[in-house]
């Protein structure tokens, strides 16, 4: 019975202050949906940019040194944590490629055989700039190297331009609940001051704080649950139907970590999170007064 009434009285708040529990469910929708959205376009991002970085290579030139040195020291770069391949390219291959890349007017010079051969290193996909650039900066104090080629400015576009949405995405995502937030504790403030007369009369038979509480936290998670329901049937048009019609090259972007359940499940958390929240932190604070008075419950402003 119990259950029962905190539940129907839950939803019997949303419809007692309809504008306010309407601004504060639409909010609340707005931020879940964006940060779904932010989610969704920046893993995508995220892969996009780990692909472009397996394309990234070290090219290692070589002086002139024996086989069994090379050897050796092909071996020590293969066990540093940040390279995932090395290939070796001798000074034959490294001839090929010139004459591949040049032509045939490029003969006279690879005749002079001026080409050192090289190690060509593929670097890990995981591993930040800086750790590469000191690993290079030991490389070239290496007295078997030669010289160490590396076009750094585009890993560097890569990063800084990812890690750019990521800081965007959540000072954005993070404002908007904070937002939420608050018109849920405002919504929560205005169905207490509603219901006065009866928290009133409730607490002089002697009914806990608890149990008055009971229906207002119920609300905040019916506007989370909805909120969340909302956002997920949004976000499935946009990624699931808008997306692949309008832009077809796209396609259907990937979830991230490759399931739906850890984007939906974690939108779901956060907003029954801060619904609750919200309902806890007005009905704590307000529901424990002994007098429920309009000066106490409506904003200053409204005074």
């Amino acid at each position: 019975m119990k259950l029962f009434y905190v539940i129907r009285e839950g939803f019997a708040g949303l419809f007692r202050t309809k504008f306010s529990s309407f601004t504060s469910l639409f909010s609340l929708f707005l931020s879940v949906l964006l940060l779904s959205v932010l989610s969704r376009i920046g893993y995508s991002a995220y892969e996009f940019a780990q692909v472009l970085k397996q394309d990234i290579s070290v090219e290692v030139f070589l002086k002139n040194i024996n086989p069994q040195r090379t050897t050796e020291f092909r071996r020590l770069l293969a066990e540093e944590e940040w390279v995932a391949k090395v290939e070796y390219i001798s000074r034959e291959q490294a001839a090929e490629r010139f004459r591949a890349e040049f032509g045939e007017g490029a003969e006279s010079l690879v005749e002079l055989n001026f080409l050192p051969a090289s190690f060509i290193l593929q670097v890990v996909d995981t591993v930040q700039l800086s750790r590469i650039n000191e690993k290079l900066s030991d490389l070239r104090n290496v007295d078997l190297v030669d010289e160490v080629v590396f076009n750094a400015a585009l890993l560097e576009i890569l990063e800084e331009r990812t890690e750019t949405l990521a800081t965007a995405g959540l000072a954005i995502g993070a404002f908007i609940l904070l937002v939420s937030l608050l018109l849920i504790y405002n919504t929560i403030r205005l169905t207490i001051y509603a219901k006065r007369d009866l928290i009133r009369a409730m607490k002089l038979i002697g009914a806990t704080n608890s149990f008055i509480k009971g229906p207002f936290v119920v609300e905040g998670f019916i506007q989370g649950i909805l909120a969340a329901c909302l956002a997920t049937a949004v976000h499935m048009f946009i990624f699931h139907a808008l997306i692949p019609n309008q832009i077809p090259q796209l396609g259907v972007l990937e979830w991230p970590f490759g399931r739906w359940f850890y984007l939906i499940g974690s939108l779901f958390g956060i907003s029954l999170l801060v619904g609750w929240w919200g309902s806890y932190w007005a009905s704590s604070r307000f529901i424990g007064k002994t007098t429920l008075t309009r000066d106490s419950l409506l904003p200053k402003s409204a005074r």
